[in-house]
């Protein structure tokens, strides 16, 4: 587990420290839910990567789904995404004109 971290979701430096400590500790539990936050970080990160890709320009607003914790609706929205025409089709903005 701890190589899928160093490879797929590089750490901040504090970010090491603290998994390091969890590790040390012997906290399992803890250092799962750390690489579950990461794992929904970079879903967040390839989510605004193809909608980029599709779209081109993103209005602010659509930087909402940073706020996203459930890794169903991520993955909902991904699956939405193959289809959509526009982020608004996908609930990403408030505003339903574009």
């Amino acid at each position: 587990m701890i190589n899928v971290i160093e490879k797929y979701l590089p750490l901040i430096v504090s970010e090491q420290a603290e998994l390091d400590d969890l590790l040390n500790q012997g906290n399992e539990s803890e250092v799962r839910a750390m690489v579950i936050i990461h794992e929904i970080r970079g879903q967040h990160k390839m989510l605004l990567r193809l909608l980029r890709q599709k779209y081109g320009d993103l209005p602010q607003e659509v930087a909402r789904i940073q706020s996203m914790e459930s890794e169903d609706e991520l993955e909902r929205l991904s699956i939405r995404l193959l289809d959509a025409r526009s982020p608004a089709e996908l609930g990403l903005l408030e505003d339903d004109n574009e």
